[in-house]
């Protein structure tokens, strides 16, 4: 779909952008560009990859939270366990209630970033260099959030749209793609911060757009994260979801 304005500035200067329907989604380009076909394939599939990987997830947690508040943690996964306390810094002697806790808030964010990817008509949009510089992605951070403390448990605004780097997109990166989508979908729709990135992931690079100057996290930084920070960070979940072995 052409001449499409998503911004009032775009409709000002004249410049639309290209919106693409992909599957139930739109791509939506920079202002004068294009979606290609290939690059929608390719966000249409990667969509299609993080949602898959996100219910799977969701089903083990769930599955999790019935055991525990069953009163039995036999019934937990070894795989399961260690992905959890991996990614969310849970220490090897940590307390049941630190487990519970853990997985407690790590479904009710899951849950969120599941029901804002499946929202129909949902956008992502091309990066905009001037803002995102090199990164794959970003969703742009409410305005509000500048006057406020930079707090490990407090959730945070942001009022923008997933970004990605369309430049990017390439055949056989769906699984890279899907850890950014939903890296972006825990900033839009759960609040998460950026404390710190995976290790792993330093091939495609997803940051927070944050107003204030406090720049990039440090990806060294990763083994010092606190288990608060660590359930309030994007990372964590996008790795959670998909460093999950498939089928336990």
């Amino acid at each position: 779909m052409a001449n499409y304005y998503h911004t009032v500035t775009q409709r000002v200067v004249g410049q639309a952008s290209d919106r693409v329907r992909v599957r139930d989604f739109y791509a939506v380009s920079r202002p004068g560009g294009t979606v290609s076909a290939v690059q929608g394939q390719v966000l249409g599939d990667s969509m299609v990859l993080a949602r898959r990987r996100l219910d799977e997830v969701l089903s083990l947690t769930r599955d999790s939270r019935r055991a525990l508040r069953g009163g039995s943690d036999m019934d937990l996964s070894v795989d399961f366990l260690e992905n959890l306390k991996s990614l969310f810094r849970v220490a090897g002697d940590a307390s049941a209630a630190t487990i519970r806790n853990t997985i407690e808030t790590a479904y009710d964010s899951l849950s969120r970033v599941q029901h804002g990817l499946g929202t129909r008509d949902i956008q992502i949009v091309d990066s905009n260099p001037n803002r995102g510089g090199v990164a794959s992605g970003y969703v742009r951070m409410a305005y509000r959030e500048i006057l406020r403390r930079r707090d490990a448990e407090r959730q945070v605004s942001f009022g923008g749209r997933v970004h990605f780097r369309f430049a990017l997109l390439r055949a056989g990166d769906e699984s890279k793609v899907a850890h950014v989508i939903i890296h972006e979908a825990a900033h839009k729709f759960a609040g998460a911060r950026d404390w710190c990135y995976l290790p792993s992931e330093s091939g495609m690079v997803a940051m927070e757009n944050d107003m204030r100057g406090i720049g990039v996290p440090s990806q060294g930084a990763w083994y010092d994260m606190t288990n608060i920070q660590a359930l309030n960070n994007a990372d964590s979940y996008a790795g959670f979801v998909m460093q999950m072995p498939a089928r336990l």
